[in-house]
């Protein structure tokens, strides 16, 4: 939230980050901080046109950081566009860098048609779960991704 956050030749004027500043106190978030990269926006261009900012940050309430104590947010270079990615975790597990080797869970429209998709929808969904809703949802659906990934295959 300082210029120093900020290299090339767009510099902001210091009234611009003060409001931030002050926008961010009067509604009590803190900002998370970040291991990476240091800037998370580039415009790409060769020296000496290039210029480069730390603008988008991950921010919290207290209440947030009381619910997960272990959050770390990460800056990860990101080719096909101008912004890092923000890799936010909230467990204790470090996240020092994302996993790039273990491939994505995907839905496929085409597994509704199939019996054992509904099958192993179903056996997701009556599943009990002492978690928080959103961490049920999201934990019943990776717990059965290998049982629908398996559903495609056949």
């Amino acid at each position: 939230m300082a210029n120093e956050r900020l290299q090339g030749k767009s510099m902001r004027a210091q009234w611009q980050m003060n409001d931030f500043r002050d926008c961010l106190r009067e509604c009590n978030l803190t900002d998370l901080g970040f291991e990476g990269e240091t800037f998370t926006w580039s415009n790409h261009h060769e020296a000496p046109h290039t210029v480069r900012a730390l603008l988008d940050r991950a921010c919290s309430s207290l209440s947030w950081i009381n619910l997960f104590p272990f959050t770390k947010v990460v800056h990860e270079a990101v080719a096909c566009s101008d912004h890092a990615m923000l890799w936010i975790s909230l467990s204790q597990e470090s996240v020092s860098q994302p996993q790039r080797n273990r491939r994505r869970f995907r839905f496929e429209v085409a597994w509704i048609s199939s019996l054992e998709c509904a099958d192993v929808i179903q056996q997701a969904w009556t599943s009990s779960s002492a978690a928080t809703p959103h961490a049920s949802v999201v934990g019943k659906i990776l717990s059965h991704s290998p049982a629908l990934t398996i559903v495609e295959s056949a």
